[in-house]
């Protein structure tokens, strides 16, 4: 609405009828409080319309007795434009605010609006409603917010809509897939007769299949199927609900792929057990196109206005009637009769069609989301190596690749003969860390010596501190040698041995003579050294900080001006260099 033009229309003004009724108009204490006072109208409406406006002005009985003749309050309401606006006199500002939502005197809300028959008629009129009244306008007003809400929304909605579009049917077999292969509890359903039941329903195939010796809730296998099942008597049984599981299914679509999360359970009425009903709920929608852009949408309810399909993600995971916090992947089963169609075409050098081969239960999604991050995570899992993709998949940050292309061995950074023993052994990320050590110093380890350092929590790099002394072999026995009888891990082993050479270093011992790296008794000489620090009151010596952090001298003088501080009572001073002095461990 301009607000200029709607400055030239001068407000209705106040009538003597209307003066001469509120200076009548004595205020009455209330029942509910004894400080409040209502009057028979608290507001007294003038209307008229011009240049196609509804204009209204609004004055309170309060200021109108005191001699005020201007209204608190001037609405304007656009019909044809579905929208209104109200000049606050007072102030001079400009309110989008619903009558109901403006700043009343208290007294008002126990007090009566007056409207002349006149302005009702006008009213009506203008607006198509049926009695004129203050509440009216009030309804006309919400109906208002609320229409340009929903096409404020809709500016959003109809986009996802449109996205919504593209996605396709169920496939026929569906439910049955999910039936079989999702649904995870099963049970037999047996009549009780003189003598022991002999036959009973597999939930899990949905045939009769004998049955020996049957016991309520006890657990068994189908003859027939193999499945797990337990045993449930039609008589004793009530209603069953089965646990909430988790199934994927992926897709061609216009944009790309989409895959699509949904919960299943299985649902079995009393007395009804020969016809199980499948429950599912799909709650997740990911749209990827032909790089593998995620745009995801969730099943949920927007702005308080129904459930719909919604852009973003949503942490709230519902599980039958009840809806919890969720901040894990969801781990499911996937729907295999899609995949061999998109493998030709939109996964062909994805290898997410043989990851999904290889595990029972897993996360597309977190897949997808590690390969792009891992290209190379196709050529590990095509050849073999699952645990090794297992462990990437969950955890891509913990190798960073040099080679995006060529051999899956040089992209490893070993050789073909070492990969052969990764393959072999079943190795993890562990495993191809001492590979790459085997490689980088030309050496070969036995698979044993590799799997108990792994065992142990060791990695390469964990010994760097010492292999430059002693073999990896030598490591290994000195380590169980000085564990002895003790109760602590290898790995406890290794940190004392590690702080002893460190002390040992700093008193100026001479940590490359056998005798001292490679202490008979390790406990008994680390605490002697730990005594002999504290007893001397050794420091940390500036030639030790620069030994470890040999840029520090560069750093410091470009601390001192953003830390140095001075007053008329402290001066702070951030020394630009190390020195020679030594520098307090404490």
């Amino acid at each position: 609405m301009k607000k200029k033009e709607l400055m030239t229309i001068a407000p209705p003004k106040l009538t003597s009828y209307l003066m001469k009724a509120a200076k009548k108009d004595e205020p009455v204490k209330t029942q509910h409080w004894k400080a409040d006072k209502n009057y028979k109208y608290g507001r007294y409406l003038r209307v008229k319309e011009e240049k196609g406006y509804l204009v209204i002005s609004v004055f309170l009985t309060q200021f109108v007795r005191a001699g005020a003749r201007h209204p608190f309050y001037v609405v304007y309401i656009d019909k044809s434009a579905n929208d209104f606006i109200t000049f606050e006199t007072d102030t001079g500002n400009w309110r989008k605010s619903m009558l109901y939502n403006l700043d009343w005197p208290r007294y008002t809300y126990g007090s009566g609006t007056y409207i002349s028959r006149r302005d009702k008629k006008l009213v009506c009129r203008y607006l198509g409603t049926e009695t004129g009244e203050y509440e009216e306008l009030e309804r006309y007003q919400t109906r208002v917010r609320e229409q340009q809400l929903i096409a404020r929304h809709r500016k959003k909605t109809d986009a996802w809509d449109e996205v919504m579009k593209q996605v396709p049917g169920i496939p026929k077999d569906w439910k049955r897939w999910l039936r079989k292969n999702v649904v995870s509890e099963h049970y037999i359903f047996y009549k009780y007769k003189k003598g022991g039941a002999t036959e009973g329903y597999c939930t899990h195939c949905g045939k009769m299949v004998p049955i020996k010796d049957p016991k309520y809730n006890k657990s068994g296998i189908c003859s027939r199927c193999g499945q797990k099942i337990h045993f449930k008597s039609v008589d004793k049984s009530k209603s069953i609900w089965t646990k909430t599981e988790a199934a994927y299914l992926i897709q061609r679509c216009r944009k790309g792929i989409i895959l699509r999360l949904f919960e299943v359970a299985m649902v079995l009425g009393k007395g009804d057990f020969q016809n199980p009903e499948i429950w599912i709920y799909e709650t997740k929608r990911i749209f990827y196109d032909d790089q593998f852009c995620e745009e995801p949408y969730y099943y949920g309810d927007y702005k308080n206005r129904g459930a719909r399909w919604i852009a973003g993600e949503s942490d709230c995971r519902r599980v039958g009637f009840y809806y919890y916090y969720s901040y894990s992947p969801i781990y499911g089963k996937v729907y295999p009769r899609t995949l061999p169609a998109l493998e030709k075409k939109e996964l062909k050098r994805t290898g997410l069609r043989q990851w999904i081969q290889g595990n029972t239960i897993l996360n597309p999604r977190e897949y997808i989301n590690s390969w792009r991050k891992l290209p190379v995570l196709e050529q590990i899992i095509k050849a073999g190596l699952l645990k090794l993709a297992g462990e990437l998949v969950e955890h891509p940050e913990e190798f960073v690749w040099k080679d995006s292309t060529g051999e899956l061995a040089k992209r490893l950074r070993i050789d073909n003969a070492k990969l052969k023993r990764l393959r072999k052994m079943d190795g993890g990320i562990h495993v191809l860390y001492w590979l790459q050590q085997e490689k980088k110093e030309d050496i070969c380890l036995p698979d044993e010596l590799i799997g108990w350092f792994i065992k142990k929590g060791i990695l390469p790099k964990d010994l760097a501190f010492i292999h430059d002394r002693m073999s990896y072999v030598q490591i290994k026995n000195y380590l169980v040698r000085q564990k002895g009888k003790r109760g602590d891990s290898i790995r406890q082993v290794l940190i004392t041995w590690k702080d002893y050479l460190s002390m040992a270093k700093r008193i100026k011992m001479n940590v490359y003579d056998a005798i001292v790296y490679r202490a008979n008794k390790l406990y008994q000489r680390h605490s002697e050294l730990v005594e002999y620090i504290q007893k001397n009151q050794l420091s940390v010596t500036a030639g030790e900080l620069e030994e470890e952090y040999p840029y520090i001298n560069g750093i410091l003088p470009r601390l001192q001006e953003k830390y140095e501080y001075s007053n008329k009572t402290y001066t702070i001073l951030a020394s630009g260099l190390i020195t020679r002095r030594a520098l307090s461990c404490s």
